[in-house]
């Protein structure tokens, strides 16, 4: 009974050693198959690397760190994640009320991802870039637009509530009236249109009083002086209130047309 199990025994490690000796393929596969995968694992860390993704990159470098790699891999993948630890940001996001004060709860969306540690404290990693923050809450969402850099840390997003409180400025405000520009503009306009009609006035009469002693003794040279000084100075003054008049006139254009400030009382209430 023993020499039979003892000769069976000799036949299967004999029926083994024949099949590892004529079938060596299978037994070198497995490194090979073993090498790609890492070779593989190190190449798609680094496009995802490259692409800004550091946190899947870290995650990619992971297989081919392992014993089963080969050398050379393994310490290129290990110093690969050692720069990536090294350049992953990391935030802290910190909620307010209106009044300054901490709020211990609250849902916090990135990019439209829901953030796993909205208002713990702890610090959360995130790649590197242009973020979109969102604390959602029942009376309306904070929203808030920030870039992240490369090896920011422990970097502090503080979202905080308007306040209930806050009312638009006058110049947002569909309500408020635009302010008065005051009477100066009709003041100086009224003036300026008068002058300028007096103006013309004394420089009809002027003109008319000229005409008459250039026709009556202009050729004779035979006019009164006084006459003559008269006329004149009738044109002199209705220059002197044309010129005022429109200078006054000017004035009120430019009150009208000038831009003026809301009051502090209607910007502040």
């Amino acid at each position: 009974m023993s020499l039979h199990r003892g000769t069976k025994r000799s036949l299967l490690a004999s029926m083994l050693a024949c099949a590892l000796v004529a079938s060596p393929a299978p037994a070198l596969a497995a490194p090979k198959k073993q090498q790609q995968r890492c070779i593989a694992a190190a190449e798609s860390g680094q496009q995802l690397r490259s692409s800004g993704k550091l946190l899947e990159a870290r995650k990619a470098f992971g297989p081919c760190t392992a014993s089963a790699c080969p050398a050379t891999i393994r310490r290129d993948c290990g110093r690969w994640i050692d720069e990536i630890d090294s350049a992953i940001p990391s935030i802290t996001v910190k909620l307010e009320d209106d009044t300054g004060s901490d709020v211990p709860e609250g849902r916090v969306l990135v990019d439209g991802e829901a953030l796993l540690r909205a208002a713990d404290g702890h610090a959360t990693p995130i790649d590197p870039g242009v973020h979109r923050f969102v604390w959602t809450r029942d009376s309306g969402d904070v929203e808030q637009e920030l870039v992240i850099r490369e090896g920011e840390r422990n970097r502090v997003i503080v979202l905080r509530a308007p306040s209930p409180a806050a009312a638009p400025t006058a110049a947002t405000d569909p309500h408020v009236e635009p302010p008065s520009r005051g009477p100066v503009p009709w003041i100086a306009s009224g003036t300026g249109v008068a002058l300028l009609a007096a103006g013309g006035v004394f420089w009809g009469i002027g003109l008319h009083d000229r005409s008459s002693l250039s026709t009556s003794c202009a050729g004779a040279h035979a006019c009164v002086q006084s006459d003559v000084d008269a006329s004149r100075t009738k044109l002199i003054v209705g220059d002197v209130l044309v010129g005022v008049g429109i200078l006054a006139v000017a004035g009120a254009v430019y009150l009208f047309l000038r831009p003026s400030s809301a009051p502090a009382t209607s910007a502040s209430r």
